[in-house]
């Protein structure tokens, strides 16, 4: 399996389709630029890899070969069964030509969906209240640190260390947020990480803008990922017994997740109750329902399945990396911090996705209280400030040889 340029690829059937491509992608205004083309050979045919101009190249490497950045984690496999048998598909021209494949709702499509058209309830007229709206907000804040804290800097990047009581306090939020298992999530972020913006990748806007954002979780297609737990990835978490029996169990993350929206209907009208009749209680508590727990999550998604969509296609780079990931302001006001993407592609292993002094990072002032209440450690500091202890001890230990 050998690279070639665009050249060596002219005139094979696929250019075709490539050129197609190129001409509909300017013409909607999605994000691609396909002036730099990048071919595999398979056997004596060539396969695209790339239809967009990548910021850097790993030279040094093949294009999918992983690039696991995150601490303490050993290199995964250079390519996937789904990767592999997408290769051995444009070798053999499996699909005949003008065949467009089907799509197939994945399992977690329906409940998804489920769930958009049950949060539309929550704009009754008779649910809109300050207390409910008051209440979404201060859930948004807590339970979405499930997400940034919990399933991605402390278990997917093992930035940082607490105690196994606060961290399975971080993923219990995280699982009220609807999100899947521990190993579910871990895994596939560090797939992403692995393969950003490659065939590989679980979620990139390279397929299309709506497929990175959700269409990847409704839809399953030939060659590319669903959202599911690859052992390679996870071997860490399985490891843990907690997350091993969610495993075993599959149907017991969304269990918590319904016995914790059953916690709040029954606190809520248990308050209400002490103003109101039954019936005007648990109707009340419902509204509470709607709004803390469905609204919540849903908006929570989006605000997740933004970092992997907007912050791959819209704006600003402080680093060149590998793949296309951006700064992006507004994603990073909705989602604790995780906007500033390239920042955190530069440097996944750090605790701190802050770069520039208004880049906030509202996940790291969180870790920085905990460590400094203690209960924080081995925090991982940007590689810009680690790079100058190393200096500062190398410094030192040279002034103590010359003494």
């Amino acid at each position: 399996m050998t690279s070639c340029s665009a050249d060596r690829a002219r005139g094979h059937p696929l250019q075709a389709y490539l050129d197609d491509f190129i001409t509909l992608s300017s013409l909607v205004g999605w994000p691609y630029n396909s002036h730099s083309v990048e071919w595999i050979h398979v056997g004596s045919s060539p396969l695209l890899v790339h239809s967009f101009t990548r910021s850097e190249r790993l030279e040094a490497s093949p294009h999918w070969a992983c690039q696991m950045t995150h601490a303490d984690q050993s290199v995964a496999p250079a390519a996937s069964q789904e990767a592999e048998a997408l290769m051995e598909d444009a070798a053999g021209v499996a699909d005949p030509v003008g065949v467009v494949e089907p799509y197939e709702f994945t399992e977690i499509a329906i409940p998804i969906i489920a769930m958009h058209v049950l949060a539309l309830f929550a704009f009754i007229p008779a649910f809109i209240t300050g207390t409910n709206v008051l209440l979404l907000a201060i859930a948004l804040v807590v339970f979405s640190n499930g997400i940034t804290l919990g399933y991605h800097r402390l278990l997917t990047h093992k930035s940082l260390r607490v105690p196994k009581w606060l961290e399975y306090g971080y993923v219990g939020l995280a699982l009220c947020c609807l999100q899947e298992s521990p190993a579910k999530w871990v895994s596939t972020h560090r797939r992403h990480h692995s393969h950003s913006d490659e065939p590989d990748d679980p979620h990139s806007p390279t397929a299309s803008f709506g497929w990175s954002h959700v269409g990847w979780l409704l839809w399953k297609r030939k060659g590319q990922h669903e959202f599911r737990t690859d052992d390679r990835y996870c071997a860490d978490i399985i490891a843990d017994p907690f997350y091993a029996l969610m495993e075993k169990h599959p149907d017991l993350p969304a269990g918590i997740y319904i016995l914790h929206a059953g916690a709040i209907w029954f606190v809520a009208s248990a308050l209400f109750l002490m103003e109101n009749s039954f019936g005007s209680a648990i109707w009340q508590g419902v509204g509470v329902v709607l709004w803390c727990v469905v609204l919540r999550t849903v908006m929570i998604w989006h605000f997740s399945w933004s970092v992997n969509s907007l912050t791959h296609c819209f704006g600003y780079q402080n680093y060149k990396t590998s793949d296309q990931s951006r700064n992006n302001w507004l994603v990073a006001i909705v989602s604790n911090g995780e906007g500033w993407h390239n920042n955190h592609h530069h440097d996944p292993a750090s605790a701190s996705v802050q770069h520039k002094w208004w880049e906030f990072d509202p996940t790291y002032l969180q870790i920085r209280v905990l460590k400094r209440l203690g209960l924080a450690t081995h925090v991982i500091e940007p590689r810009q400030v680690r790079k100058t202890v190393v200096e500062r001890e190398d410094s030192s230990s040279l002034n103590k040889q010359a003494g």
